[in-house]
């Protein structure tokens, strides 16, 4: 969120005198307001601001900046006043209308974001950043072709956007209609252009590194989700069990809002770099200055990357991993670490990078220390089975409603459950509902929740659920490895790319490869077959847990010793093809 004018020049101490000194003029208060909240002290600039309207009601700079600093306090029902104040006054207001469109999604008001957004829209056409937040609520929704359609707008005004490209191309994962080399086209067009303004700065830079083969490895970790976040919860378990006599690990943090995690994250690290406020160029200089061997993005096109500083070459040996599953689409990011179940041989086109597949499995899986115990399996108690998912709305498509309403087909007394915080505004709820109707769910048949107590945990509601069903083309990871840690089974479809596979591999890495089918026929007889056995559904709930323990999904210490190996490969391979 920005403020009506840019900087506030001027001496706050000249500033309040003319405030007294003229009493009803507005002019000094307002400039007072933008002042203070340049400077970080929002209340103060609050009460200045409130101060001048009361002198200029109807000031609509003044009301506005307002909103902007209420927002910056984290008062969302204050800045949805006065925004909405903004706009009673001037529905043409872009920048009001972006604002509160933000807050109320924020606030899980789609319907109202939808209003609010769908307006300016057709007010504004040309504006990139008003397509690409009314995508971000359409894809809240569920609603992705509309969602992608947005954002296809926004990249067409806005080509040079990191941001509304990476909207695009984290939406375009989810598209059930669009095959994986127009996925992988897609992102390339990305990297040609990114790499093309990284050039016109310079020539590409000559990394100095020393080449000893055997060295220990300087490796940098960059991701803005070294926070209480699925990221974290895969790289904590490399993290502490990196071999300091093989890798000197740095993480290059641009993290919004550092948590406990991020502290505890810290001491698993020899270095730690805050690059909040730093620009692309500014990272990379300072990634390179560290004399950086290997970097390793974590993030991809999600929110908060810096993949883009990656199209300077700030080290010689550049790494996709974790966070983003498919291509960067930048050439200069030479490497990308999976495995065979998720990449498996023939998808090497989908990729500008080089795959690197670990024998062991491409993650590993620290659960949530708070996690809740595991519940009974509900068939024992209700005496009917219960399908569901804790699902992500754009999850849902045509193809999975019809697919897994041919379980509930199979399975005449079963009952779907899902649930997302999402559901608790109508949009959600409607579009998932006609989903289902449209496959031939009788609604009745059809719960959704978005409920959860104070402090409850959304791992709480695995005890609704018997058996989860997984989705297509993007499957589940994180809930996934969730579900399986509160006992419940997941069916997965192997898809094509690695969005649609992750599954296979966790399956593979927890002796669970029963629960993959390689057709739709095998999907609907595998969910059917664990429904028809309650007591094996316990049974198993009751021992996943230990089933997990056990597994090399949670051996951190395998997958160390494996990426440690792949960047030794890396790195020897780099020193080969210099020059």
């Amino acid at each position: 969120m920005t403020a009506a004018g840019g900087s506030a020049p001027g001496d706050e101490t000249a500033l309040r005198r003319a405030a007294r000194a003229r009493p009803d003029d507005p002019a000094p208060l307002l400039r007072l307001g933008e002042m203070l909240a340049t400077r970080g002290r929002l209340d103060e600039a609050a009460r200045a601001l409130e101060d001048a309207l009361v002198r200029a009601p109807g000031h609509a700079g003044g009301r506005y900046n307002l909103g902007v600093v209420r927002a910056m306090q984290g008062r969302a029902e204050d800045a949805v006043r006065a925004f909405a104040a903004v706009l009673e006054a001037d529905p043409g207001h872009a920048a009001a209308a972006l604002n509160l469109g933000e807050l109320h999604r924020r606030r899980g008001d789609y319907g109202s974001a939808l209003a609010v957004l769908g307006a300016a829209v057709g007010r504004h056409p040309d504006i990139a950043p008003l397509r690409g937040n009314l995508g971000n609520v359409l894809k809240a929704v569920g609603r992705l072709q509309e969602a992608e359609a947005e954002y296809e707008r926004a990249v067409r005004l806005a080509p040079d956007d990191d941001a509304a490209w990476g909207n695009l191309l984290w939406c375009s994962l989810y598209d059930p209609d669009r095959s994986p080399g127009d996925v992988a086209a897609r992102h390339e067009e990305w990297g040609a252009r990114r790499a093309a303004r990284a050039a016109k700065s310079g020539e590409p830079p000559h990394h100095g590194n020393d080449p000893d083969p055997d060295r220990p490895l300087r490796v940098g970790y960059l991701s803005p989700d070294l926070r209480r976040h699925p990221v974290a919860f895969f790289m904590e378990p490399l993290l502490t069990h990196h071999d300091r006599g093989r890798v000197h690990a740095t993480c290059y943090a641009h993290v919004a809002h550092p948590d406990a995690v991020t502290a505890r994250l810290k001491t698993l690290v020899p270095a730690w770099r805050d690059v909040r406020g730093m620009d692309d160029a500014a990272l990379a200089a300072a990634i390179r200055a560290d004399g950086i061997d290997v970097l390793v993005d974590l993030a991809g096109h999600t929110g908060g990357s810096r993949l883009s500083a990656l199209a300077f070459r700030p080290a010689p040996v550049q790494v996709s991993y974790l966070g983003y599953p498919a291509t960067t689409g930048l050439a200069a990011v030479g490497w990308r670490v999976t495995d065979g179940d998720c990449d498996p041989p023939g998808t090497e086109a989908w990729y500008t990078e080089r795959l690197v597949r670990l024998e062991s499995g491409f993650c590993r899986y620290l659960p949530p220390a708070d996690a809740p115990p595991v519940a009974p399996a509900p068939c024992a108690a209700g005496g009917r089975v219960t399908f569901g998912s804790l699902i992500n709305p754009v999850k849902l498509n045509r193809a999975v409603a019809a697919r897994w309403t041919r379980v509930l087909a199979a399975v005449p007394t079963a009952r779907l459950y899902l649930f997302c915080a999402n559901f608790v505004s109508p949009p959600a709820r409607d579009h998932a509902t006609a989903l289902f109707r449209d496959a031939g769910l009788d609604p009745a048949r059809l719960t959704l929740d978005w409920t959860l107590a104070p402090g409850e945990s959304h791992l709480s509601r695995y005890a609704h659920i018997d058996v989860c069903l997984d989705t297509l083309p993007f499957c589940g990871h994180t809930t996934t490895c969730e579900a399986l840690w509160m006992g419940v089974p997941t069916v997965t479809l192997a898809g094509e790319t690695f969005a649609g596979r992750m599954g296979v591999s966790l399956a593979a890495m927890t002796g669970l490869s029963k629960l993959v089918a390689a057709d739709e026929d095998g999907f609907v007889a595998t969910a059917a077959r664990l429904a028809a056995d309650p007591g094996a559904l316990a049974e198993q709930r009751a021992g996943m847990r230990e089933r997990l323990r056990a597994s090399r999904l949670m051996d951190g210490a395998s997958l160390a010793r494996e990426v440690e190996g792949a960047y030794r490969d890396m790195w020897r391979a780099w020193l080969e093809a210099r020059p």
